[in-house]
């Protein structure tokens, strides 16, 4: 059976700047210098703060979509599936709207992302004993292997992504997010005084 091992990265070294020593490939030096153009514009029509955590954000998003694409995955997303259904313990299975509700997706959405995963051989579905028509979604043996290993690799690099922070900022700033995440989800829908007008074909 071959092992799926992520890809070796591409260190990069710019005329601006040599930035091998902080491990980054090309593309994230690249976002490098739009964060500091952005965030380090004191004049720019735009709140440094929600710019800085916006990029954060993408930048933490595109390093876990690079895990999972060198895992031959789609993004993240599937991952982040195949990872919750390892968590679950055996037999490492859930329902799809289980799945759906923990991963704060549709059921069309987590439908697709399944399909994918089922195609791969890394999960299959199964009639439900406690609904007629559900069925069950639980990992393969391939699958509990990825996920396992990918879940390693996942959590060791979010945890690097935040090693520059010292242990006491760590917990400042989930504390500072939590507050900001209970706030947007109390966040009432925007309704705008102008927008285009749907054309439903």
């Amino acid at each position: 059976m071959m092992r799926l091992l992520p890809r070796s990265r591409i260190i990069c070294v710019t005329r601006r700047a040599d930035v091998s020593h902080l491990g980054l490939t090309a593309n994230e030096a690249r976002q490098r210098r739009i964060l500091d153009r952005v965030v380090g514009d004191s004049g720019s029509a735009y709140p440094t703060a929600p710019a800085a955590v916006m990029f954060a954000s993408h930048f933490l998003q595109a390093r876990l979509d690079g895990i999972a694409e060198a895992y031959g995955l789609s993004h993240t997303g599937d991952l982040d599936v195949l990872t919750d259904l390892d968590r679950a313990g055996p037999p490492h299975q859930r329902t799809p709207s289980e799945l759906a509700e923990t991963l704060l997706l549709t059921t069309g959405g987590m439908t697709v992302r399944l399909n994918r995963l089922q195609q791969a051989g890394l999960i299959e579905r199964l009639p439900n004993p406690r609904d007629g028509r559900g069925v069950l979604v639980r990992l393969t043996p391939i699958g509990k292997e990825l996920a396992e290993d990918a879940l390693a690799t996942l959590l060791d690099t979010q945890a690097a992504s935040l090693g520059t922070l010292q242990p006491s900022e760590q917990a400042d700033l989930a504390d500072l997010l939590r507050t900001l995440l209970i706030a947007l989800g109390d966040t009432p829908a925007f309704r705008p005084a102008i927008a285009v007008q749907r054309r439903h074909s």
